[in-house]
């Protein structure tokens, strides 16, 4: 395995490497970490998006070593073609609007309570949404690292809530 990219004198050395490499912690960034709530089918357009959107963090990576700190942001994104949505309405307001950033707390969890979309889906093109969440690592230096994402099931954003059954049997 070592010996395209190393020459190596003897077996020994080469068993020493291979200890050695298997005792370094290895990270599978795609299970670091996991939407627990999604967002439901039908959204209404500027009312907070519930059930209420959270990410939690595996617990083995949880750890805040050497100052750094866990956070995790949200965009929106068009779920069919993966595209983000555009920031603005017409250079006016923004389409997802609310907390985008929140810290990950002791239990390895991340809540977005209130957040909203400000736009219904026949606006762009009938299209589902979707929100991507990303895990973000901070260094007490201020420096800034992606460490992976996970994006939500599809939902459709409408100007009002759908009428329940037992009200519409009613005035029959």
């Amino acid at each position: 395995m070592f010996d395209q990219y190393f020459s190596f004198n003897s077996n020994k050395m080469k068993e020493q490497l291979s200890r050695v490499l298997e005792k370094l912690p290895q990270t599978n960034m795609e299970n670091v970490m996991s939407i627990t709530s999604q967002p439901a089918e039908v959204a209404v357009a500027n009312r907070y998006l519930l059930p209420v959107p959270e990410v939690t963090i595996a617990p083995t990576f949880r750890g805040t070593e050497n100052g750094t700190s866990l956070i995790v942001s949200v965009k929106l994104f068009y779920h069919g073609s993966g595209k983000e949505v555009a920031t603005t309405m017409q250079g006016k307001q923004e389409i997802l609007q609310g907390i985008k950033r929140v810290n990950v707390d002791k239990n390895g969890k991340a809540t977005f309570g209130k957040l909203k979309v400000m736009e219904v889906s026949s606006k762009h093109r009938h299209q589902s949404f979707c929100l991507a969440f990303y895990l973000e690592e901070y260094s007490a230096q201020g420096n800034k690292r992606i460490l992976t994402h996970v994006k939500s099931t599809p939902f459709h954003v409408q100007s009002r809530p759908a009428k329940r059954k037992s009200e519409i049997n009613l005035f029959v």
